[in-house]
């Protein structure tokens, strides 16, 4: 009875041991069969070859339920100027940085001075180039149209009216370099016959300056080679406003000046102030020029005035002066200075 036994119970340890080898081979075969399943396509697979991933061989299928590819805006930012060095460009970024900062703190000095060095330097981009004058403005509007006074502030300096003054008298005995007006203005004057003893004024040392540019319709003002502000003008028909060099002629700043057509419209004939057919704008402001270099030196007739046309400004309708509206005609008549002011026309 014991070996039958013996014998029945090896024959059961056989038959698990071959039934747990069936349920292996099933297994192990079924896992074969998913991971060929799972595998990518060959043609899609990539490969690594020298560190840079091999490109897909085929298009990619097109999967309808992705989602829409997020829309990248690229603006567009105009490079400096490349006529400098990257040190020297990044000097010129510094100082317009720096003097931005400035103005925000209202260190008015320091920020004429730091944005004055960046736009003179030429190499600030189009769009920092033109922020920065911008904020010269916004100095200027401060430094010399305000009464305020600055103690470090070498360009202008605080005045007491003595006994017999006129403003004319100050602005000749206190060498200003810019006319009666301009004190007035910086004053807000309304009556110069009215001056009183005691009174104290804002002077400016000048004289100011113009730069013009054909190509872009701007007259620009400058103090001390310091930028002030921009105005738009008219030009010459067909490109007739002569580049070069000039100064502001002695005695050429004209009120209510007289005006004669050139020939052939009714030659000799003068129109004045107010008449009809008075090209010169409502007060008749004139400013005459005198040519100092080669291309000027021969030229007569020429200078800036107002217009009673203002939508001819930003083109070429005059007969060869540069117009500017009433109201930017009047400053500037205030500020230039006979004899004195530089005006450089460029193409």
């Amino acid at each position: 009875m014991a070996r039958r036994r013996r014998i029945s119970l090896g024959r059961g340890l056989a038959f698990v041991a071959v039934l747990a080898l069936i349920v292996w081979a099933l297994s192990y075969w079924q896992g074969k069969v998913s991971d060929k399943k799972a595998a990518p396509p060959p043609q899609l697979a990539q490969t690594q070859t020298s560190g840079v991933a091999a490109k897909p061989q085929t298009a990619p299928v097109e999967n309808k339920n992705l989602p829409e590819p997020v829309k990248v805006i690229v603006r567009e930012v105009t490079p400096p100027p490349a006529n400098g060095t990257p040190e020297q460009i990044a000097k010129a970024e510094q100082a317009y940085r720096d003097g931005t900062a400035s103005l925000e703190n209202k260190q008015f000095i320091a920020a004429r001075k730091q944005l004055s060095q960046a736009l003179a330097s030429d190499l600030l981009s189009p769009q920092q180039a033109d922020q920065c004058r911008q904020a010269l403005s916004a100095v200027a509007k401060e430094l010399i149209f305000s009464r305020n006074i600055y103690p470090d502030d070498q360009y202008a300096w605080r005045y007491v009216v003595a006994p017999g003054d006129t403003l004319t008298k100050i602005a000749e005995a206190q060498k200003t370099f810019i006319p009666y007006d301009g004190i007035r203005r910086i004053n807000g004057i309304a009556d110069p016959r009215r001056l009183q003893v005691g009174q104290w004024l804002k002077l400016v040392r000048g004289p100011f300056d113009v730069v013009i540019t054909k190509g872009t319709f701007t007259l620009d003002l400058y103090h001390h080679g310091m930028f002030v502000k921009s105005y738009r003008i008219g030009l010459g028909q067909n490109g007739s406003t002569p580049a070069g060099k000039w100064i502001v002629r002695p005695g050429g700043r004209v009120r209510s000046a007289p005006w004669t057509p050139p020939p052939p419209a009714q030659s000799g004939r003068i129109i004045e102030c107010g008449q009809p057919g008075y090209p010169l704008g409502k007060e008749g402001l004139w400013i005459a020029l005198q040519g100092v270099d080669e291309n000027t030196k021969m030229l007569a007739g020429f200078g800036i005035h107002g217009t009673n046309e203002p939508d001819s400004i930003g083109q070429q309708a005059s007969l060869g002066c540069i117009r500017l509206a009433d109201a930017d005609i009047a400053e500037l008549f205030d500020l230039l200075c006979d004899g004195q002011s530089r005006v450089e026309v460029r193409p």
